[in-house]
């Protein structure tokens, strides 16, 4: 949740004011110069999952101000586009493509546990689908060239749908993950409503960050994911129900050690 407290509103008011303002002007000046849509207070806020967002936001918006930015882009495929919003669509790439490469390294070298059991081999040696998605989303970033019709759209859309994912890694995948899988599997086969409780009291404990380290780290979290869709589509979660209840009763056995591996309180 971000406290939008009257500082922030005032830094937030006067970007959209100014980088507005610039646009009006332009426009006047040459209507045919490809610019940038205008931006507004509330639809900066509602795109925000944190304040680091909002911050990267705004100096985006003020980057607009330097001179030269509205100078209009041809790209090889023939699309017209002002300076400023390709460079900020590059240097969005180069982010993504940096936190990619840190959650590939990171994740590559981790032996994942069952129950607390490391296994034999890394990630990187199993051949993890997750992480194949990963590296394969990192090289559509680096890759991808301007070169014929669509592509700008394309591009915007490719780097749209690798910010959302990983604002939900980071802001919702948590709380999505206790409530919709863990609970909603637990009730859909009869699990002990104590023991998911205790569970889902605990996980609850652990930040964003520290969640995501114990999903990465504890197989038995992805197991309930892995099985959450199988068992959805099945329509029967009863299919699963000797699976379902061996993960959990792992879980349960195990989630105080899971805790103190992982939380960094």
């Amino acid at each position: 949740m971000i406290r939008y407290n009257k500082g922030l509103n005032d830094k937030i008011t006067k970007a959209v004011r100014n980088y507005n303002a610039k646009i009006r002007r332009l426009e006047k000046i040459n209507p045919y110069l490809a610019l940038p849509e205008r931006v507004t207070v509330s639809g900066i806020k509602k795109k925000a999952d944190t304040r680091r967002d909002v911050e990267r936001t705004l100096k985006s918006l003020q980057r607009f101000s330097k001179r030269g930015a509205e100078n209009t882009v041809m790209l090889p495929s023939g699309e017209m586009i002002s300076s400023y919003e390709l460079n900020e669509l590059k240097r969005e790439s180069a982010r993504l493509q940096r936190n990619l490469t840190r959650r590939i390294n990171k994740l590559a070298a981790i032996k994942p546990k069952v129950a607390g059991i490391e296994q034999d081999y890394t990630y990187a040696e199993m051949g993890d689908m997750r992480l194949n998605n990963m590296i394969a989303k990192r090289n559509a970033l680096r890759n991808f060239k301007l070169t014929s019709g669509e592509d700008l759209s394309k591009y915007t859309k490719l780097i749209e749908t690798t910010r959302n994912k990983q604002n939900y890694q980071i802001n919702v995948f948590k709380n999505n993950y206790l409530d919709k899988m863990l609970f909603a599997e637990a009730y859909m086969i009869g699990y002990d409503q104590n023991k998911i409780n205790v569970i889902k009291e605990k996980l609850s404990t652990l930040s964003n960050k520290d969640f995501l380290s114990a999903f990465d780290n504890e197989k038995l979290f992805q197991m309930v994911r892995d099985l959450y869709p199988k068992a959805s589509s099945a329509g029967d979660y009863f299919v699963f129900e000797e699976q379902l209840t061996d993960v959990y009763d792992e879980l349960y056995n195990n989630i105080d050690d899971i805790i103190k591996t992982y939380s960094s309180a």
